[in-house]
């Protein structure tokens, strides 16, 4: 009886606790647009304690019916509701005024509480920022979807995201790409992203993978960073911090019993441009760690970023857990036309969820390949069910009929094919090449231009992976109308290994040689090959290659490479093989080892298919070295020679101050060698074409071609890109540049080069300028002048001078 008793006594208490403590989930958004409201503060009221919305809007609260909350954002009044008054959705009323008392307030001082925050958690980044462990290893599942928004429908539109009822009049968006990725990352900046599926709505093509990881960022610590191709300063830096005013909004106390402090963030009035935000920053107490980021652009510019971040805190460090980029476009880049007169917008919406994070079980470097990014060979072939057990969050109404009506669309009208064929024809392009069927057309081989051959038109054919997946083969053939001589020349590659990128090949070339290129490929920069337009000396080479790709230590391509050379000189040039008299030849044999890096100290961007990588980002650091050694051979008199040359490009930024970029190149060569395998092409000035008015990177730009001729050499050339001088708001902006090259080099035996005046660069070289460079987000465009001073200073004054123009 007593056991009865008290078992009644437990069930009564127990359902009492659950009729007065019951849990909710709302979802907090605008009362006019029906967005969601991220990072929305929850507070019980009379405590501090509370809790924020999720990117979602979304927030689970647990109490009795009588427990009031408050509601409330940046830019919002805020409501207060008891627990049993609160439904699926709790709106709040957007407040102008409230947001400008707030965030934006009479002066550009930073609230003193604010600032002593955020130079706490500009201490504590390499404490917290994800990229100071040693390795982590996560799984994303990402939605991306677009739609184009007239005047009239943006209303409906934003209300389709949230209210099911408006999704029934929205039945689908314009297009929507979900994808499955994993990602791994080991100390020194080993990264692995996988793409493991994708489902695009109408169509199947692995080449719009990237679209979805270009489109989102996954930390907000690095003091700058890239979105879009657009450049943000982080106001949570010591380089940019004073660019800002910072506000004290709130604080909440969480289930630990620890703050989470709410400020927000805006550029100083006279501070401004495209690469300023402003938003919103919740730091925790404990370590000043970022807890939720929600910013964006501060321009009203033609196509706006915005983008918000959510931390969780797992194994006592705080990682990304949900992500969310908006995009915006400029209707008239488009094409938009709407029936109201107004234009359309193009957006895009991107949300990432982290999960299954692991940040304790370590990565071996072996699981790391040669490529930051990699496709699964069925990326675009999984199931349903796959997809039904991978989604993070359930499709809406809306993304399912975007399925079902793109799917149905594309196919009645038989534009899928058409589709995957212009991004299979993309990819080509970006390669330099036109697919043709089984062939593609190399464009490289169509039109060329230099001072020796002048015109040369041409043709040049590459097998591609529908004839042969592993195997390629090409040819090409061409007309100098300049030397009125034919070239031609084939080559066949084959993959010994995929999975370590391994490729071996051989080629044959009846061709010329531009003297004083050396074998570099254009350096990674803007207008880096232009140097071959001012090369006006060249010799006639038979040539059969064979060599093998391949990576070393993941970060460096390196090509090992054979070569038998029958060399013609021109030009009525002549070489001595040997220091005896009447030893001048007219030709010769030329046998060739050597050993081709290059590098950007990273791994290669995206493996997509067997020949295709593709790197999309301009490297601050990239490094060129070429090693060989040969045989000079003529008539049974041989001279064996070694030749080295190194060229390394770095770019530093200096924050607001502006950037500074430094080539560095040099090269020896050990015993002598005919005039167009010496260092002689140093100099871009002097030219009367039209490009010799450009400036061409890693060359004295007051230099005439070939002034000098240098068996060994070493130059600096240094360009300082100032901050804004001048800048209009939302549109362009005028930075100064400063530029100073320097230089030295020597040659030995200048005798045995017959028909040719070698002058020595055995003093150092010195030349410097200044100008100015008009910024846009479309284009960039500067003049500089330069002026050549010191031991090869002229004695005609205007000699010493060159005026050129700056692209980027």
């Amino acid at each position: 009886m007593i056991r009865l008793l008290l078992l009644s006594v437990f069930l009564v208490a127990t359902s009492l606790i659950n009729a007065q403590n019951a849990r909710k989930t709302t979802v907090v958004a605008d009362a006019i647009t029906r967005k969601p409201v991220s990072f929305a503060s929850v507070v019980a009221v009379g405590t501090k304690q509370g809790k924020t919305a999720d990117i979602n809007g979304v927030v689970s609260l647990t109490a009795n019916d009588k427990a009031r909350f408050q509601f409330s954002s940046v830019g919002y009044e805020a409501i207060t509701l008891t627990f049993e008054s609160i439904r699926d959705s709790v709106f709040l009323i957007a407040n102008a005024k409230a947001l400008e008392a707030v965030v934006v307030g009479p002066t550009d001082e930073s609230d003193p509480r604010a600032l002593a925050v955020i130079k706490q958690a500009i201490a504590n980044k390499k404490i917290n920022d994800p990229d100071a462990l040693d390795f982590y290893s996560f799984t994303t599942y990402g939605k991306l979807y677009f739609d184009t928004l007239t005047k009239q429908a943006k209303s409906l539109f934003i209300k389709s995201k949230a209210d099911s009822t408006a999704q029934a009049t929205k039945p689908n968006y314009l297009f929507m790409i979900e994808s499955i990725i994993d990602h791994q990352y080991k100390q020194p900046g080993l990264r692995s992203t996988n793409m493991v599926a994708q489902k695009v709505s109408g169509i199947k093509n692995p080449f719009v993978l990237g679209l979805a990881t270009q489109l989102q960022y996954y930390s907000f610590y690095p003091s700058e960073f890239t979105l879009l191709g657009n450049k943000y300063y982080n106001p949570v830096s010591n380089a940019y911090k004073g660019l800002y005013v910072f506000r004290w909004i709130d604080s909440l106390q969480g289930d630990d019993g620890l703050y989470t402090y709410i400020i927000s963030f805006r550029p100083k009035r006279n501070k401004y441009g495209v690469e300023l935000m402003r938003g919103e920053l919740h730091i925790h107490e404990k370590d000043f760690a970022i807890v939720n980021v929600n910013a964006r652009a501060t321009t009203g510019d033609e196509n706006q970023i915005a983008f918000k971040q959510r931390y969780q805190l797992l194994n006592g460090k705080w990682f990304p857990e949900q992500l969310y980029t908006e995009i915006a476009f400029n209707p008239s880049n488009f094409g938009v036309a709407t029936n109201d007169g107004g234009g359309g917008t193009l957006k895009a919406y991107n949300t990432t969820y982290l999960r299954n994070v692991n940040t304790l079980q370590p990565l071996s470097k072996s699981s790391f390949g040669n490529y930051n990014v990699t496709v699964a060979p069925d990326v675009d072939n999984k199931p349903d069910s796959f997809w039904n057990n991978k989604r993070a969050i359930p499709l809406s109404v809306a993304e399912l009929t975007t399925y079902r009506f793109v799917d149905s669309a594309l196919s009645e009208v038989k534009a899928e094919k058409a589709i995957n064929g212009f991004l299979n024809f993309s990819k080509y392009i970006m390669q330099g090449f036109i697919p043709i069927k089984k062939v593609n057309l190399d464009l490289k081989r169509v039109i060329a231009y230099n001072d020796y051959e002048g015109l040369r038109l041409g043709v040049g054919l590459t097998t591609n992976e529908r004839l042969m997946k592993h195997t390629r083969v090409s040819a090409y053939w061409g007309y100098g109308f300049g030397d009125k001589a034919m070239k031609y020349g084939g080559g066949i590659e084959q993959i010994v290994s995929a999975k370590n990128d391994i490729v071996v090949g051989a080629s044959f070339s009846q061709d010329i040689a531009l003297a004083g290129l050396n074998g570099f490929k254009p350096l990674p920069i803007p207008l880096g090959g232009l140097q071959r337009l001012f090369t006006n000396r060249a010799d006639s080479v038979q040539k059969t290659e064979v060599y093998a790709d391949f990576w070393l230590l993941k970060k460096f391509r390196s090509r090992l490479y054979v070569n038998y050379q029958d060399r013609a000189f021109t030009q009525g040039y002549q070489f001595a093989l040997s220091e005896k008299p009447n030893a001048f030849v007219e030709a010769l044999q030329v046998y060739e080892t050597g050993l081709h890096i290059i590098s950007s100290f990273k791994q290669g961007a995206i493996k997509l298919g067997n020949f295709f990588s593709f790197d999309r980002t301009q490297s601050k650091n990239f490094i060129d070295i070429d090693i060989r050694n040969g045989w000079l051979v003529h008539n049974g008199t041989q001279h064996q020679y070694q030749k080295a040359e190194v060229k390394y490009v770095r770019q530093l930024s200096l924050g607001r101050a502006g950037v500074l970029n430094t080539i560095t190149a040099g090269g020896a060569i050990n015993g002598y060698v005919p005039f167009s395998m010496l260092f002689g092409n140093l100099g871009s000035g002097g030219s009367r074409r039209t490009a010799g008015n450009v400036v061409v990177p890693a060359t004295f730009q007051t230099m005439q071609a070939f002034e000098f001729t240098n068996d060994r050499y070493a130059a600096l050339f240094t360009t300082y890109e100032t901050g804004y001088l001048l800048q209009k708001a939302k549109k362009y902006g005028v930075v100064g540049v400063l530029a100073n090259n320097i230089g030295w080099g020597d040659f030995s035996k200048a005798y045995l080069h017959n028909s040719l005046a070698a002058t020595p660069m055995n003093q150092w070289y010195t030349e410097t300028g200044a100008g100015l460079k008009f910024r846009s987000k479309s284009f960039n465009i500067g003049v500089l002048a330069m002026y050549r001073y010191g031991a090869y200073h002229l004695a005609n004054e205007k000699d010493n001078w060159a005026f050129k123009i700056l692209f980027d």
